[in-house]
């Protein structure tokens, strides 16, 4: 059984620039407790990447392991969060990425890139019925929490994102430098 990654639309924005600039002058000001953060944070990425890794040579094995690194992201993600105040994962995307990793077939999801409320990444099982089931909760979800920076997230929907057959690639950085 494979691993499929799909986006999700947040219809709720967020202001990008200033989040990265708030962020950043927290990092300067905290420097050594932010670069412990940070350090514990990409190693955890690498044990993730190492385990999809893992995975791809390991048709049916279960996901556990990679849930609870995914779990883990997360929760240096939250810990970023309340200390630089700012919505790196807020409430409301908390709230949704744990509705959604309560489905049979969820592996599991983080907020993508910056931060903020504009969309969330998932990894589930690739199969039809799991899809169709993230898509029919995704229709009928609703927030209940009062979020911690007054965002509140009115639609979300998947986007129809494909992806190719290829596995893991790893990607040569200076293939890209013409972006950066």
């Amino acid at each position: 059984m494979g691993i499929r990654m799909v986006l999700c639309d947040v219809d709720c924005g967020s202001q990008t620039p200033g989040m990265v600039k708030k962020l950043l002058r927290w990092r300067d000001e905290n420097r050594e407790e932010a670069d412990i953060l940070w350090a514990n944070l990409q190693l955890n990425n690498e044990k993730i990447r190492f385990e999809l890794r893992k995975l791809l040579h390991s048709p049916g094995a279960d996901f556990n392991e990679l849930r609870n690194l995914l779990l883990k992201s997360r929760m240096w993600i939250k810990t970023m969060t309340k200390k630089s105040e700012v919505p790196v994962e807020p409430m409301v995307q908390t709230e949704l990425l744990d509705s959604l990793g309560k489905l049979d077939g969820v592996i599991g999801g983080v907020v993508p890139g910056a931060g903020g409320y504009d969309a969330i990444a998932l990894l589930m099982i690739d199969d039809p019925g799991v899809y169709n089931e993230v898509r029919a909760h995704l229709n009928d979800w609703q927030s209940t929490v009062e979020d911690d920076f007054g965002g509140k997230i009115e639609r979300v929907r998947l986007l129809g994102v494909g992806y190719g057959s290829e596995g893991i690639l790893n990607e040569l950085p200076v293939r890209y430098s013409g972006w950066i």
